[in-house]
């Protein structure tokens, strides 16, 4: 007699926060100014806020938990050099990470 076969249940531990890197309408020029991808980005800071924003409430309805993380464009950059890596979405990422888990510059 052979034994059932249970599936293995996946789970996804939800309680983990994601940054995400949050920009002041100043700093969006800079922003776009250092940024190797520039041509990705939203023109204005505010297309860019509208944007984000329905982003971030489709993912928070998943029940993810997100945390945003303020980004200063001068900071971006000197981390971005001392790494020696381009200033783009990846590393833009990366940074609002390492910020969040240094708990820096939360809003």
């Amino acid at each position: 007699m052979k034994g059932k076969r249970r599936r293995k249940r996946i789970r996804h531990d939800w309680s983990t926060r994601l940054s995400v890197g949050w920009y002041k309408p100043e700093d969006w020029d800079r922003l776009r100014d250092i940024s190797e991808d520039r041509d990705e980005l939203e023109d204005t800071f505010e297309e860019w806020e509208s944007y984000a924003l329905k982003a971030l409430q489709e993912i928070e309805s998943t029940g993810q938990i997100l945390e945003k993380v303020m980004i200063d464009p001068e900071q971006l950059l000197r981390w971005c050099n001392s790494k020696g890596v381009a200033v783009n979405g990846s590393s833009r990422a990366e940074f609002a990470a390492w910020l969040m888990n240094n708990d820096q510059s939360k809003t």
